[in-house]
């Protein structure tokens, strides 16, 4: 069956459409009609010197055989009695006999383009013509003054701008005959001309639009050198790109060179995208830096902190249905980020949701090998869709495998991207800027999985617990020799190392002690399975993993004057989590002989959340959580103790503390499945009621509400 074949039915419609829309009211055709008929009994109008001599005549002014003659001044128009009409009426007459015949060119013009046309579009075009006829009809008419008028008008305009927009879509489609059908439009009355002056009239103020907008947004941003030194500190001292590097910094060097030099005019996509890196930058800048950056210091500081929100905000929201691009989803990511170190959980995971809905928008969830895209921009969209895989904390496990196939991006720095593909991909042993992400997609599979086996609404068994650490056991054992935190490989040129080692150690001791904090809530003698000798062992291990954990992050801290300090949010939660698993711990055991070691865990975990209060009011929770929770320590360790008194005052030299923490950042502690034999082989396969109890989490850390909640939570563990 041809393509014609297939369109018969609507395009049997939209011709019919065509004829009503385009077609005169019914009086008009008649007095038309009427007019043709008059003219047909009209004698023809000769040059009266022609007329007497019967010769045929041009009908110019002077006519060829006047002029032949030489009797240019004899030239005059023969008309009879009856009939003294001026010329004028009767070129009115053809005009109004050619409107008449206007429909039946104009059917024949875009006939070949209908059949061109898919049938949603001729459908389209269907609709607007009866939009057309519709407003084609509305006659003002007799009417009272401010009765019926203003509703007809309003009718009308509101046809024409539907119809209006309807032209605009379908000129874009670049049909073979919509030049055929321009060229033909402006001979069959004024419609055709008059949307097509309105949409002309629309792409013209949306250009001028967006380029207010530009100017606008322009205007707004910090000057020059403030935006040049915040992007150097994004890029060059935070550990921003180290963690999640979003952007690909070649070509955003090359778009902000073009920006800055006038050269190239930028969307508004890439405005709130540098508008984004300058807050994020600004969010992790220390508070020590050169006060003569910012117009009265601190104060400068903060107003530019809400400027470069706002301005995010408003260049994202510019438009009512934007398009996804690259950039777009680039600042959402960034903006999601911005929203979880300020505590905004609802904000962060609008952020990544939208910012996944416009990658699955752009296909990014299917491999772009089999599109049209060269090798670095295929390469771009991977290691942007696997960013987007890792950053919503596996809480809720938002992308699922099954709906992607993106191949793992290439381990290669972003400079040598460039020479694909022309160059070898080095292995995972040979550290670059990609290792670590990808290191980080196969985790965050890991950490999904955790979520969904161990803390849904089925409650795991023990052997389901035993298969989830054992996955954790074999990342760690194929975690690279380059990113273990005994290995001294990182270089002056690849620093970063340092920071993915010590992030990579402190995700799998999290994750392990979220998987034995429920066990802590076990008492003695209970009819589970476990031996009270097993219990004490697990209750070890998770009070091992926190103060592994804490020692790591001090030593990292210590190591400030090498490395950038690492002021992330996702470390302010895991630090969240190990204070509340300690506070259980010393609940269920006031008198245990460690109590000494868990109360300096928990003064050190203070000193670090104080030193990071700066960055976000999300560490500024923390500090107020932890507060309480040495209030509540202390009450339980001294019954004399008297809650309203001030806990002593910090030390925030961090040394201190890791002399005593620092053999337990690089000791090996056992996993569960070295005690497997202990626990009742036939009782294995039993569901485990304790995971089904619900922890403080982060919404303690998002409000001063959560404080209190969390005092709440501690008085009734105690209670219990």
């Amino acid at each position: 069956m041809d393509q014609g074949g297939n369109y018969q039915v609507p395009l049997n419609q939209a011709l019919s459409a065509i004829g009503s829309a385009t077609s005169t009211p019914p009086d008009s055709t008649a007095a038309a009609s009427e007019a043709g008929k008059k003219r047909k009994r009209h004698r023809p109008i000769l040059i009266l010197a022609c007329h007497e001599r019967k010769q045929q005549c041009d009908r110019a002014k002077p006519c060829k055989r006047c002029a032949t003659r030489g009797t240019p001044d004899e030239c005059t128009y023969y008309q009879s009695q009856a009939d003294k009409r001026p010329i004028g009426q009767s070129l009115r007459l053809d005009s109004e006999i050619e409107s008449v015949e206007g429909p039946a060119r104009l059917e024949a013009a875009i006939q070949s383009t209908l059949r061109s046309m898919e049938p949603s579009t001729l459908m389209g075009l269907q609709a607007l013509l009866q939009l057309v006829q519709a407003s084609s009809t509305l006659s003002p008419g007799p009417s009272v003054r401010g009765q019926g008028s203003s509703s007809t008008q309003s009718s009308t305009e509101s046809s024409v701008e539907v119809a209006a927009a309807a032209l605009g879509q379908l000129s874009q489609q670049q049909h073979p005959g919509i030049e055929a059908l321009n060229s033909a439009s402006s001979s069959i009355g004024p419609i055709a001309q008059v949307l097509r002056h309105i949409n002309m009239e629309q792409k013209q103020s949306a250009i001028l639009s967006e380029t207010a907008a530009l100017a606008d947004f322009r205007a707004r941003l910090p000057n020059h050198p403030v935006t040049n030194h915040l992007l150097f500190y994004f890029f060059a001292e935070s550990t921003i790109p180290w963690i999640w590097p979003i952007l690909h910094r070649p070509v955003f060097d090359t778009c902000y060179l073009s920006f800055s030099d006038g050269s190239q005019s930028p969307s508004v996509d890439f405005i709130a995208l540098l508008t984004a890196v300058c807050a994020l930058s600004l969010q992790f800048l220390p508070p020590s830096v050169d006060g003569t950056l910012f117009v009265g210091n601190q104060t400068g500081r903060e107003a530019l902190k809400q400027r470069l929100q706002e301005l995010t905000r408003a260049s994202l929201l510019h438009e009512e249905s934007p398009p996804p691009t690259i950039e777009r989803i680039q600042t959402l990511v960034l903006l999601a980020l911005h929203h979880l170190n300020l505590g905004n959980v609802r904000g962060y995971y609008e952020s990544a949701g939208m910012a996944i809905r416009m990658g699955q928008m752009l296909k990014m969830n299917r491999d772009p090998s089999g599109q049209e895209l060269t090798e670095l921009d295929a390469e771009i969209r991977r290691r942007l869709w696997c960013i987007m895989q890792c950053i919503t904390l596996g809480r809720p496990y938002l992308i699922h495998e099954q709906h992607c196939d993106v191949k793992l991006p290439y381990n290669l720095d972003q400079v040598e991207l460039h020479a694909l593909p022309h160059v070898h991909y080095k292995p995972l042993t040979e550290p670059t800027e990609q290792t670590f992400q990808i290191l980080q997609i196969r985790w965050s599979k890991i950490l999904g999985n955790l979520w969904n086996v161990c803390f849904s609404t089925q409650q795991p068994t023990f052997r389901t617990v035993l298969d989830i650490e054992k996955k954790i056991q074999e990342f760690e054992q194929d975690i690279p020799p380059a990113f273990q935190l005994t290995a001294q490989n990182a270089t002056p040129e690849k620093r970063f190392l340092t920071v993915q080692a010590y992030a990579i150690s402190q995700q799998l001791l999290h994750a392990r002690v979220l998987i034995l904090r429920p066990l802590l809530l076990r008492n003695n003698n209970a009819d589970d399975g476990i031996s009270n000798s097993l219990h004490a062992h697990l209750r070890h291990l998770c009070k091992l993993n926190c103060q592994k954990l804490i020692g790591q992050q001090v030593a990292l801290q210590v190591e400030g004057s090498h490395v950038p300090s690492a002021c992330w949010a996702d470390t302010v939660i895991r630090l969240f989590d190990i204070v509340v698993s300690l506070a259980v711990a010393i609940s269920k055991e006031p008198l245990n002989s460690d109590i000494n070691g868990m109360q300096d865990s928990l003064v050190a975990v203070h000193c670090l959340l104080t030193q990071m209060a700066g960055c976000g009011s999300i560490a500024e929770n923390g500090v107020r959580c932890v507060e309480a929770v040495r209030r509540h320590v202390a009450r339980l360790v001294d019954p004399q103790y008297d809650p309203s008194n001030p806990l002593a005052p910090l030390d925030l030299d961090l040394s201190g503390h890791n002399l005593k923490l620092g053999s337990l950042a690089v000791g090996k502690i056992p996993y569960l499945s070295d005690f497997e034999g202990h626990w009742e082989t036939e009782r294995q396969d039993e569901p485990i009621p304790l995971y089904g109890v619900e922890f403080p989490s982060l919404d303690a850390l998002c409000s001063e509400e959560g404080v209190k909640s969390l005092q709440k939570y501690l008085d009734q563990l105690t209670n219990v």
